[in-house]
């Protein structure tokens, strides 16, 4: 029954007038109450808000011995109903049953309590918290009881800092205290019996400190040099967990397990918590009692009491004891001074007075003081034509370089590559540079009539020019067709109304109408964004350094930290994160067939594909070579920047990418990266800019040669799960479906779509000039249906005729090839190389899963398939049509054939066609989807057994049964020798045992009777596998198959990524958990293989 508004007057007084109107029900053994305790005292509200502290916990919850000091328990008509015993016990649980008497939950501390209503209005802490700071911010600072000067002006929640403080809760709840607590309740409930959940969660928890130790290396406090509610709220809980919780639940003895954090004399395992604790000691000191926390032993005695009465036994009262620890050492470290502790620049209190000048506003957003109110409605409700062009770019985010290329396309250049008659012309707006229509004046008349007025405006007028041209609406407006209009401003409220869809009825553009009778949107939006960091470093950059450096001066609060602010950034045209959430809103309005969103990344390393790209959208004929290297070369940076007297000269910097790198620190950036989520989440056109935003290319796997059968890539970074966008990477959706991420679980198509469709007949005999093979193959040692594919290729002994590369494994940015290719066009090119690289030349604009196999074209270079059955049958008809087969020894015999003796070699028979798809359609490929698609939707859940899960492990070993039987009939899938199908099968089987068992977690499950090649649960499968394995083996990479075993951290690091909370980036190895023995497995492999 919370309060409805977002504060409370705590001024206000109960009915009698005398006491307090609003109360607070405690404990000192609770940390959650006791956080509230020291709030109170600390913001000086003890004469405002009434408290009692819990004697502790009864057989009927918290009691407090004394009776309860508010109404209605203190009224005389209480006191009669109690017989006029004021010492009398009160229960918390009539508060609650009071204020609802159906109530049902936890009664818990603490309780925020109205005399005047009888309600409860908040038992959440952090919430109680927020309503005290909210009040005291207009309270007189003197009664405070802030002796360190650390608590903001603003309180202990400062507006400018809310988002951060609500992530950094969050983080504390889920992360540490929560974690602890479960896991020790668990540990409790369970008779201290450590199961692997409660292990999962002290795991967690210990990360987290290690985390939380390593920021506070860094900063004072954590949010910066001000205490916040966070901090008061970590500094209970971690005086809570020394003096009771580490021996309560058994922490002591847990792996991970590094020893106190405010024993005194005990090594400094967490010495930055140590001095961060000794501080916020010294602020709440006067609130707490550390004593009372050892009340929470008596956890261990009520769990075991209270499961005693329920039962048949007879209770003796003697129960199992935990010996508390002595307090002394905790008080007697925590009174020590904390020492020199880092600092961040200015308190809040000190950079006060470090502000900003005003700007103009329009609709909520800053604008720079040369904009015109008057000219920005003429352009909001200009006339909008069919071919009209809207460009919105961000600053610095390319508006100059994409205003220059689509002057190209549009009036500069011919179809011949020559310059036009208007090139350079600057009676045209835009031709020189850009002219932004809400800066221009709106008529030459009114020009005139400021110019004679002089003065500001005057001056202002002249600026503009040097600027942006000597233009005004009007000259905009008499643009010749097709029109273009470049501006900053963005999103739906602020570009032309009549660019949208419905524009007539709909002016907040809240839900834009499907009705078919309403107007239709006109012209076409282009959007240009770019990684925000690089933004950031070219605006401070931009003319010059910032007069207010990065951090501030006397001058301002610093470039940086007003870039940073969400709520209220100065920059003109507002914080560059609003600015695309807002561009994000205007495409959507408008529709993906009249928007187009360019990424300046994407431009910088594919000009050529975006250009083309642009040029489609621009609706123009198609764009001819000569023309466009024409506007390649006119607008390279080194070109505009030679062109005297043209306005993009000035705008031109170092039209680089990455320059990021070069500046700040690690720690500013990662602040960027968690505004950046708090502000983009959910937000799919800023997907390709959080990739961007990486210097390096994340988890990089280590090389194969260095790898063997003990290796566990599980020490490795974990590498971000990506797929391709419109030719672009991108976090891979299907993963990142939690909490923090709202855009749909879309999976990637894997089939490319650009795929060449040569039929049956493939000419794996040609060659490229040099003599090496035209047809390449690339595939990864992890992966079944790459070593399929890659095995086929060595029975029908055709490496000589198609090439192959064989990738390390997977990294932020897909399959990676660490040396380098073999292959045109990349031959020459030195490693690493990524597998996008293929699916991007073939298909700049792709959107697919970045998958092997794949079967490349270097002549052509097309991708002939990325399917791998589709790729081995190619290979096998390729190879009998032109009777290229040259079977290795032991393997001839093994193989089906074909012809009119059937003496060709073939995994693909003519004559067995129909029942290879057949066994594959209805066998082998739904066996893999229900084991390994099921077992990916288990690791993208967090590891819940779904009914989905459930029914698709149960499918797999169902199928695995039939499997078994058939083979009574045959060495083979299909009778006595090998066909494609078999290929397939073995590769899946050999993955079983080494890593899906554990993996997807099998063992256990309805269905499941045991490994397949460690044992005799399937002695048929087993005799199968082993024979195939003799033949398939040089395409065997077991030293590659445990890197399926990255796939939990690269899953929790590709969603951290979204996090907003401290370190969300950072995932810590996990490598207590034993993996398959692969020796094993191999032995049982290399034995004979039974007759069959």
């Amino acid at each position: 029954s919370r309060w409805p508004s977002s504060s409370l007057d705590f001024d206000r007084k109960d009915n009698t007038g005398s006491r307090p109107r609003y109360h607070l029900f405690v404990s000192s053994s609770c940390h959650r109450a006791s956080s509230v305790i020291a709030a109170r005292a600390v913001l000086g509200l003890k004469d405002a808000i009434s408290m009692d502290v819990s004697d502790g916990q009864s057989g009927a919850g918290w009691v407090y011995l004394g009776g309860a000091s508010c109404a209605p328990w203190r009224t005389g008509r209480e006191l009669q109903r109690r017989g006029d015993d004021s010492e009398a016990p009160f229960w918390l649980h009539e508060a609650y049953t009071l204020a609802d008497p159906m109530y049902t939950g936890e009664i818990r501390v603490p309780a925020l309590w109205d005399t005047s209503t009888r309600r409860i209005l908040s038992n959440d802490h952090w919430e109680i918290m927020r309503l005290m700071s909210e009040h005291a911010k207009g309270t007189d600072l003197s009664v405070w009881n802030d002796p360190m000067g650390v608590v903001a002006n603003e309180g202990l929640f400062p507006e400018d800092a809310a988002v951060d403080i609500e992530e950094m809760r969050r983080y504390l709840e889920e992360n540490l205290i929560g974690p602890v607590e479960r896991a020790g309740m668990e540990y409790l409930r369970n008779g201290r019996e450590r199961s692997q959940a409660i292990l999962d969660l002290w795991r967690k928890a210990f990360v987290t400190l290690d985390k939380l130790e390593g920021r506070l290396g860094d900063t004072r406090f954590l949010a910066g040099n001000d205490v916040t509610g966070a901090d008061i709220c970590l500094a209970s809980f971690v005086f809570c967990l020394d003096a009771c919780y580490w021996e309560l639940f058994g922490l002591r003895h847990a792996p991970g397990y590094r020893g106190s954090i405010l024993y005194a004399g005990g090594d400094a395992h967490y010495s930055n918590l140590r001095a961060f604790s000794r501080e916020m000691y010294r602020l709440m000191e006067p609130a707490l009692d550390i004593a009372s926390f050892e009340q929470n032993f008596r956890l261990a005695q009520a769990v075991e009491f209270t499961r005693l009465s329920c039962s048949c036994e007879t209770i003796s009262g003697d129960v199992v004891k935990i010996s508390p620890g002595t307090v002394d050492e905790i008080i007697a470290s925590l009174e020590t001074p904390a020492g020199d502790r880092p600092r961040t620049g200015p308190t809040k209190r000190a950079a006060a007075s470090a502000s900003f000048p005003p700007q103009i506003m329009c609709e909520g957003v800053p604008m720079p003081p040369f904009f015109r109110h008057d000219s920005w409605q003429l352009y909001r409700n200009m006339d909008v034509r069919d071919d009209d062009i809207i460009l919105s770019s961000g600053v610095k985010m390319g508006t100059t370089w994409v205003t220059k290329i689509l002057n190209g396309l549009l009036h500069d250049f011919d179809n011949d590559g020559n310059m036009t008659a208007v090139y350079g012309d600057d009676s045209y707006p835009n031709r020189l540079g850009q002219s932004y229509p809400e800066v221009m004046v709106p008529t030459r008349e009114i020009e005139r009539q400021e110019i004679a007025e002089g003065g500001a405006k005057g001056e202002m007028r002249e600026r503009v020019k040097n600027n942006f041209g000597d233009f005004t609406i009007d000259d905009l407006m008499a643009q010749p067709a097709p029109r273009l209009f470049s501006s900053h401003v963005p999103g739906p409220k602020m570009l032309p109304k009549k660019l949208f869809d419905g524009w007539e009825e709909n002016e907040s553009f809240g839900s834009i109408s499907n009705d078919v009778n309403h107007k239709k949107g006109k012209g076409r939006l282009i959007v240009v964004v770019r990684n925000l960091k690089d933004t950031l470093v070219s605006s401070h950059f931009f003319r010059g350094a910032a007069k207010d450096g990065w951090y501030g001066n006397e001058h301002g609060p610093g470039s940086f930290r007003r870039w940073i602010d969400l709520k209220n950034c100065p920059n003109p045209y507002g914080n560059a994160f609003q600015w695309v959430q807002m561009s994000a809103d205007a495409v959507d309005a408008v529709g993906r067939d009249r928007a187009l969103v360019i990424y300046y990344e994407a431009l910088k390393s594919n000009f050529d594909a975006q250009l083309k790209r642009i040029n489609a959208f621009l609706g123009l004929p198609r764009l001819t070579e000569a023309k466009a290297l024409a506007i390649k070369d006119d607008c390279s940076a080194n070109s505009m920047r030679k062109k005297t007297g043209h306005r993009f000269q000035k705008a031109i910097r170092k039209a680089v990418i990455k320059d990021w790198t070069n500046h700040l620190d690690e720690k500013s950036w990662e602040e960027v990266d968690r505004a950046f989520n708090r502000a983009l989440n959910g937000v799919e056109l800023a997907d390709p800019l959080r990739i961007f935003q990486f210097g390096d290319v994340p988890g990089m796997p280590k090389g194969l040669k260095d790898c063997d059968l003990n290796t566990d890539p599980r020490s490795w970074p974990p590498h971000l799960l990506v797929t391709l966008k419109e030719g672009m990477i991108v976090p891979d959706p299907y993963f990142v479906n939690n909490a923090n991420y709202t855009a749909k679980a879309n999976v990637a198509p894997t089939c490319f779509n650009s795929t060449i469709r040569p039929g049956r007949f493939l000419r794996i005999d040609e060659t490229e000039k040099d003599g090496s093979p035209r047809f390449h193959l690339f595939v990864a040692g992890a992966c079944p249906l790459a070593s399929s594919a890659a095995a086929v290729r060595t029975l029908l002994g055709l490496e000589n005729m198609i090439s192959m590369d064989v990738s390390d494994g997977r990294s932020g940015a897909g399959f990676v090839f660490l040396n380098g290719v073999t292959c045109s066009p990349w031959k020459a090119q030195e490693g690493p190389f990524w597998l996008h690289e293929v699916y991007q030349l073939a298909d700049p604009l792709c959107t697919t899963s970045i998958s092997v196999p794949i079967l490349w074209d270097t002549e052509t270079h097309r991708i002939v398939s990325n399917n791998s059955f589709e790729i081995m049958k190619l290979m096998s008809y390729a190879a009998a049509d032109l009777g290229l087969c040259s079977c290795p020894d032991g393997v001839l015999n093994k193989i089906a054939k074909q012809g009119d003796n059937m003496n060709i070699p073939t995994l693909f028979p003519d004559n067995m066609k129909d029942d290879i798809e057949n066994i594959f359609t209805s066998m082998v490929n739904p066996l893999q989807g229900a084991i390994v698609g099921t077992g990916f939707e288990l690791l993208r859940n967090n590891c819940i057994k779904s009914r989905q899960v459930l029914e698709g492990q149960m499918k797999g070993f169902a199928m695995l049964e039939d499997l078994e039987k058939l083979l009574e009939n045959g060495c083979y899938l299909l009778g006595n020798h090998i066909t494609g199908v078999d290929v397939q099968l073995v590769f899946f089987l050999l993955q079983f045992d080494a890593c899906y068992l554990d993996l997807f977690e099998l063992r256990g499950s309805d269905g499941y009777r045991g490994p397949i090649l460690t044992s005799e649960h399937y002695p048929n499968l087993k005799a199968y596998a082993r024979a195939l394995y003799h033949l398939v083996k040089p395409s065997v990479h077991f030293e590659s198959y445990r890197q399926l075993y990255q796939m939990r951290q690269a899953i929790e690091f590709t969603r951290s990524c979204y996090s907003c909370s401290v370190d969300g980036n950072k995932v810590a190895s996990n490598t207590q958990e034993e993996l398959p023995n692969l020796q094993n497995i191999v032995a049982a492999l290399e034995s004979i293989p039974r007759a069959r």
